[in-house]
């Protein structure tokens, strides 16, 4: 016989599926969306900063007078990222963010 009075089919099963995997594919392209602004960030902030070095005349450049960069540290959980591989090709994050 069957456990329990509810028995959950194969449709129930699939879009359960779906829905967490819409949710996994939303975050993931959050998290792109939120990396990829700061990487142009930084990218930007590096640019700038060789177009500044670039003014300077190499005799009288101190170097004194470059500001240190300032990082911000956060404590981060180390995550095994190796499964992405594959979650990537079946959730179809990275050919183009066609995520809401």
């Amino acid at each position: 016989g069957m456990r329990g009075s509810t028995p959950a089919t194969v449709k129930d099963c699939k879009e359960q599926i779906r829905v967490t995997n819409s949710l996994i594919k939303r975050c993931f392209g959050d998290l792109y969306d939120e990396l990829d602004e700061k990487f142009q960030q930084m990218r930007t902030e590096i640019q700038n900063s060789l177009d500044n070095d670039a003014d300077y005349d190499d005799e009288d450049y101190d170097m004194t007078q470059s500001l240190p960069v300032q990082f911000e540290v956060m404590d981060v959980e180390p995550v095994d990222l190796s499964h992405l591989g594959t979650l990537n090709s079946t959730l179809g994050i990275g050919q183009g963010s066609s995520h809401q």
